[in-house]
């Protein structure tokens, strides 16, 4: 079932002219970054794929078959921000282009965009993939640490983590975007006992950001 046309509004208010600015200047940085297709076989530009890719994820899309139908029930109300002259991609097109994108070149769009993260509320959540077990013990073998940036709705950084690998989560907690920031650590966070021991240790004292 797709998902239903997000209905657009004719408001000319500050708020809503500087939010579409926000997302403009995001999509013109999308621009330089580096696109591996073939020129001339390109019918949807990277900056709009990845834009879609973004509007579908802030409206809890889950997979590339989920993004794709968003694409297609949202077209009218994404042409506000892009022409989209080909139409809307398949999820074969946004899951081949998310794959050849590099995180951490999307990751250095995405701070300066999010803005000066000092003050700002920084939620340490982990998760745990349900689709990477451990045959013989059944447990998930994939351990995620993300830093969340409440305000923005955006992960600024994350972290695979071994089962007991500490130093990996102090490596996000300890990530330059987040100097200044005032970070917590969820109640129920999902990782293995001894990090979410370790990360709260490391918000206590501060991580001398």
């Amino acid at each position: 079932m797709e998902p239903a046309p997000i209905t657009t509004t004719s408001s000319t208010s500050t708020e809503a002219t500087d939010d579409l600015r926000r997302v403009l200047r995001l999509k013109g940085l999308f621009h330089s970054l580096p696109d591996s297709r073939v020129l001339g076989r390109v019918l949807h530009p990277l900056p709009e794929v990845l834009l879609i890719a973004l509007c579908a994820m802030l409206s809890d899309c889950e997979d590339y078959t989920d993004t794709g139908d968003f694409a297609r029930s949202q077209l009218q109300w994404l042409r506000q921000f892009m022409p989209l002259t080909n139409g809307a991609p398949s999820h074969d097109v946004l899951r081949n282009v998310l794959l050849a994108l590099r995180p951490d070149a999307l990751l250095g769009i995405l701070e300066p965009w999010v803005g000066e993260l000092s003050g700002k509320h920084i939620a340490i959540d982990g998760k745990v993939s349900r689709g990477a077990k451990d045959t013989t013990t059944g447990k998930s073998t994939l351990h995620i640490l993300r830093a969340w940036a409440s305000e923005a709705g955006l992960s600024v950084d994350q972290e695979v983590c071994e089962e007991k690998g500490n130093e990996l989560s102090a490596k996000v907690l300890k990530s330059s975007p987040l100097k200044g920031s005032i970070r917590s650590l969820r109640k129920h966070c999902a990782l293995d006992p001894s990090l979410r021991t370790e990360a709260a240790r490391l918000i206590f004292h501060g991580f001398g950001a």
